[in-house]
């Protein structure tokens, strides 16, 4: 591994303000304040790269404290170039135990994370766990504007301003929020996932609520490849546990959420459940304008302010709404599925209700393909159970198409197939809507 140290405009570079505790029992708060950093290049040129700049990374700790990382930095660069790369800037990785709260924030402006090679890994004001225990909140904040996170190669995994949690056990509620003005988080290769301002979960129990909210204007999250998956202000969890509510919110205007290639997903503003309990209700919200969310491909999928389920079982109910002007939710290519404001369940049980609301101007939900499916104010129930009503309504213009061989295009509708609803089914369109 090289590391590179560069000298700008007289500015000396203070390399990499991070710190690594190996199998460690740290009894007092773990704090990462550098001063204002400006023109700083961090970079690790080779075949076990890894470049970190104002991150925290911590393996087989101990801790009775907080971990806390604040970050202003400003025109900062981190690189790592090579096979299975990784670069962290300005991000909290933790792998132990940690009695306290998790606390990552960041005022950054013009910051570029490049991870490029095969089994590639950039995290960018992010926070990521595998095999913690938290006793405390998990808190990350992006505000700036200007941050530009990229992952190229194969097997590529690029965060920005997420939350990511693996076999983790956390006491206290989860909460990312990303305030911000031109984000660009790209993935590009096989097997890519592309998180931007999102929380993922996977064998993880989560003893409080999920809040990720989004605030901004001009984030752009782009996925392409096979087997692609890019989020851009959502939460997918994935044979977890969480006692407490998952909530979701993206206010603002100009978020751009793409996905391309075969067996692709694109979620903007949404929650996906598999194989996961959640005690609480599921709410998912878009308040805004100009809100594009498109899977083109084979198996693609792109859901928008909307819920998956999938062999989930949800305690409350499940509330999707978008509400604002200019929504469009683009599915184009064999075997597509496109979802705007709607809940879909597989296998699952649904304990209260199924509310599903489209209010305002210009929501255009599309199919086009072979087995298209186009899915707008909807619900959608396989193999599952709804205990309480179901409740569809669409208020103002809205659009919804499927077109192609078995094409299928629901607007305001209840769809049930080998399953048992217990509550009403009410559906209501006022105003102009096209189906």
């Amino acid at each position: 591994m090289k590391k590179l140290s560069f000298l700008f405009v007289g500015v000396i570079l203070v390399l990499s303000a991070a710190d690594l505790f190996a199998e460690s029992d740290v009894r007092g708060a773990v704090v990462n304040a550098p001063n204002r950093i400006e023109n700083d290049l961090n970079a690790a040129i080779g075949q076990n790269s890894t470049a970190e700049q104002s991150s925290i990374k911590m393996k087989d700790l101990q801790m009775k404290g907080a971990v806390v990382n604040l970050n202003n930095d400003q025109q900062s660069v981190n690189l790592a170039v090579g096979n299975q790369a990784t670069a962290m800037q300005s991000s909290v990785k933790l792998g132990g135990s940690a009695s306290g709260a998790v606390v990552n924030t960041n005022m950054v402006s013009t910051n570029l994370n490049l991870a490029a090679g095969n089994q590639v890994t950039a995290e960018q004001a992010s926070i990521s766990t595998s095999a913690s225990g938290i006793k405390g909140a998990v808190i990350n904040t992006a505000m700036g504007k200007n941050a530009l996170n990229l992952g190229a190669g194969n097997r590529v995994t690029a965060g920005q301003s997420s939350v990511s949690m693996t076999g983790s056990n956390v006491s206290g509620a989860v909460v990312n929020t990303a305030a911000a003005q031109n984000m660009l988080n790209l993935g590009a290769g096989n097997e890519v996932n592309a998180d931007q301002a999102s929380v993922r979960m996977s064998g993880t129990t989560l003893k409080g609520a999920a809040v990720n909210t989004v605030g901004a204007q001009n984030l752009l999250n782009i996925g392409a490849g096979n087997k692609v998956v890019v989020k851009q202000g959502a939460i997918s969890a994935e044979d977890s546990t969480i006692k407490g509510a998952v909530v979701n919110t993206a206010a603002g205007q100009n978020l751009l959420n793409i996905a391309a290639g075969n067996k692709v997903t694109a979620n903007q503003a949404s929650a996906t459940l598999e194989d996961s309990t959640v005690t609480g209700a599921v709410v998912d919200t878009a308040l805004g304008q100009n809100f594009v969310n498109l899977a083109v491909g084979n198996k693609a999928t792109a859901n928008q302010a909307a819920t998956q389920l999938e062999g989930a079982t949800v305690s409350g109910a499940v509330v999707n709404t978008a509400v604002g002007h200019s929504f469009v939710n683009l599915a184009a290519g064999n075997k597509v599925e496109a979802n705007q404001a709607s809940t879909t369940a597989v296998d699952s049980t649904l304990k209260g209700a199924a509310v599903n609301t489209i209010g305002g101007v210009g929501a255009v939900n599309l199919a086009a393909g072979n087995e298209a499916t186009a899915n707008q104010a909807s619900t959608k129930l396989k193999g599952s159970t709804l205990k309480g009503a179901a409740v569809n309504t669409i208020v103002g213009g809205a659009v919804n198409l499927a077109a192609g061989n078995k094409a299928t295009a629901s607007q305001a509708a209840s769809t049930v197939e080998g399953s048992t609803v217990k509550g009403s089914l009410v559906n209501t369109v006022g105003g102009a809507a096209v189906n």
